[in-house]
């Protein structure tokens, strides 16, 4: 049996939840459904449309980013552009697109916290809660 999207988006917000995010912060599910079926996961830092078009060429049905796809409210989707070419082509091949940004960053453990042990940083903790 198959993972679903929504089941690794549940197990990826135990770790990041939503609302640890910053409020200017798109995360969360961009492209796709949660009832879609998981078979391969991939994983970037962005989701630029070489990485989409490698992810489609290769049947990926997750592709996991750092940085959203879409930032602010969308008002058309032209494929002609790139983010709209993106969707196009994820929605075409069932590739959804889930985004963990800030919320991973503010998360124990998370980026920042791995970050800081990969430089040798001891006695950590929070500058500003918000």
């Amino acid at each position: 049996m198959a993972w679903t999207v929504g089941e690794i988006i549940n197990m990826v917000e135990e770790l990041a939840p939503r609302e640890l995010a910053a409020a200017w912060d798109n995360v969360g599910l961009q492209v796709g459904a949660r009832d879609w079926p998981v078979k391969s996961v991939w994983v970037a830092l962005d989701p630029l449309p070489q990485v989409v078009s490698a992810a489609c060429q290769e049947d990926v049905d997750l592709l996991i980013t750092h940085h959203p796809l879409i930032f602010k409210p969308l008002t058309s989707v032209d494929c002609t552009t790139p983010t709209g070419n993106i969707i196009h082509s994820a929605l075409n091949r069932h590739l959804a697109i889930y985004s963990a940004h800030t919320n991973l960053d503010a998360a124990a453990d998370g980026v920042n916290d791995s970050l800081a042990r990969c430089i040798g940083l001891r006695n950590l903790g929070v500058l500003e809660q918000g």
